[in-house]
């Protein structure tokens, strides 16, 4: 809790992603991989990116950020997934959130399960998004 309060920019834009891909799923989609983003004049973008699949959807973006200016101060990678819960492996919107100048990302997580509901897949999000651990850096050192 005192590391969200210490970094409010960083999770706010964590959970505006996770809200994005919450509001996808939700309403039968399928998330992707997305890269938010934003500048020093605080500018925020969303990029979608567009691979053969999740895995190189997630390495297109990585070497995207790694490549963006020094204008970036912080981002977001976003891609669907999995997690283990109890034991029990449930689909997850994973957000990465990195910080210009940290040494790794904060990975956070937010459960969700699909139903078939007629002729449509409908996704619930399940519980609150959850810190699951750290990453490696997404943007380039400075």
């Amino acid at each position: 809790m005192q590391e969200m309060e210490e970094r409010i920019e960083l999770y706010d834009l964590i959970f505006e992603a996770l809200t994005y891909g919450g509001r996808i799923v939700t309403d039968g989609g399928a998330p992707g991989v997305f890269v938010f983003s934003e500048d020093t004049e605080n500018n925020r973008t969303m990029t979608r990116t567009a691979a053969g699949n999740l895995e190189d959807g997630r390495e297109v973006a990585r070497a995207a950020l790694m490549t963006s200016g020094p204008g970036v101060l912080r981002a977001v990678l976003l891609a669907d997934g999995y997690i283990t819960v109890g034991g029990v492996r449930t689909d997850a919107l994973i957000a990465e959130g990195y910080e210009s100048g940290d040494a790794q990302s904060v990975i956070v997580a937010q459960a969700y399960s699909r139903k078939r509901r007629f002729l449509r897949f409908v996704a619930n999000l399940d519980g609150k998004p959850v810190k699951i651990g750290r990453g490696n850096r997404l943007l380039p050192q400075v």
